[in-house]
């Protein structure tokens, strides 16, 4: 009898083990609450330093969808329609240039570049966006910003390489539909600062330059590894007051033009807002035949347009 009382025992012991377990199970699965449906989301990318054409092949977004599921971390999309690029001959270099007709810089669906495709849970849902693409950035509040600290210059286009830009964007929706959410027009965290060719004595015909350092009072970059807050637009890290900027191939010599000498064109990105940085005083360390060279001076705010300070207007070198 007491063998019979013990064996019962035991089995009602392991049913309530296993039911216990499927409950834990239940909850674990219970946790990501299952999509309903995709969600289609568009998108505009008509950023100053980022060029007049719009989206482009080398666009790559990261997507984050928040909710009241189990939240879908950095997935990537990228544009359904790119402007098309070609390249031209000029002065010896070549340059990327887009065809105006094929200019794609209205609000367009972004695809997604996996299997992986924002889903809809139930409930409010809140979406963030950013480009370029980072595969590490796994928390939409410490996305990995470019390194803004040493810059190179870039001879493809007038204008800074995009590696050094970044855009974000945001959007809700609450109940699901098949209808696209936009996310609106990208917008930059980051302004492009224009120096045009500053003068310089005829002397220097000739002479090779080959850096800048843009310095300020105030911060205007930070050292590798910041991140950047897709819900608030705040920036972490170590903040820097300069910049270093390299010309390619040893440099550009320097050449007598129209108005006599003057220097190459400089385009570099600063991580300062544009408002901000209008009310800036800029020292430009301009490296000629391994000497040093200073010029400053404040945007020029004529010429300057949202995400470029231009300095037009810069006394050059005496």
């Amino acid at each position: 009898m007491k063998n019979r009382l013990f064996y019962f025992a035991a089995c009602v012991a392991l049913v309530l083990s296993s039911v216990s377990c499927s409950s834990d199970d239940g909850e674990e699965e219970d946790a990501d609450i299952p999509v309903v449906g995709k969600i289609a989301v568009s998108g505009a990318y008509n950023v100053y330093s980022h060029g007049s054409q719009g989206w482009i092949e080398a666009d790559k977004i990261g997507i984050y969808v928040l909710s009241d599921g189990k939240p879908q971390d950095n997935l990537p999309y990228a544009p359904s329609e790119v402007a098309v690029a070609t390249t031209t001959e000029l002065d010896g270099k070549t340059y990327i240039v887009y065809d105006r007709d094929s200019r794609v810089t209205e609000d367009i669906t972004l695809n997604p570049s996996s299997e992986l495709a924002a889903g809809f849970k139930g409930g409010d849902h809140t979406i963030y966006a950013y480009t370029p693409y980072n595969a590490a950035s796994q928390d939409y509040k410490a996305v990995a910003l470019p390194n803004l600290a040493v810059q190179e210059y870039y001879e493809s286009e007038f204008m800074p390489h995009r590696n050094y830009s970044f855009a974000y964007a945001s959007a809700t929706t609450s109940s699901y539909s098949a209808a696209t959410v936009s996310l609106g027009e990208f917008k930059p965290l980051f302004s492009q600062i224009t120096l045009p060719g500053a003068g310089c004595p005829d002397s220097f015909v000739g002479k090779k330059f080959t850096k800048v350092v843009v310095s300020c009072d105030h911060p205007i970059a930070y050292e590798d590894g910041a991140t950047v807050d897709l819900s608030t637009g705040k920036i972490s890290g170590t903040p820097i007051n300069s910049i270093t900027y390299n010309l390619p191939n040893g440099g550009f010599e320097i050449t007598a033009g129209y108005f006599g000498a003057s220097l190459e064109t400089c385009y570099m990105m600063i991580a300062v807002p544009f408002e901000t940085g209008l009310t800036y005083t800029y020292n430009f360390t301009l490296t000629i035949d391994g000497q040093e060279y200073t010029i400053s001076g404040k945007p020029n705010e004529k010429m300057s347009s949202i995400n470029n300070l231009n300095m037009y207007g810069i006394a050059g070198i005496e």
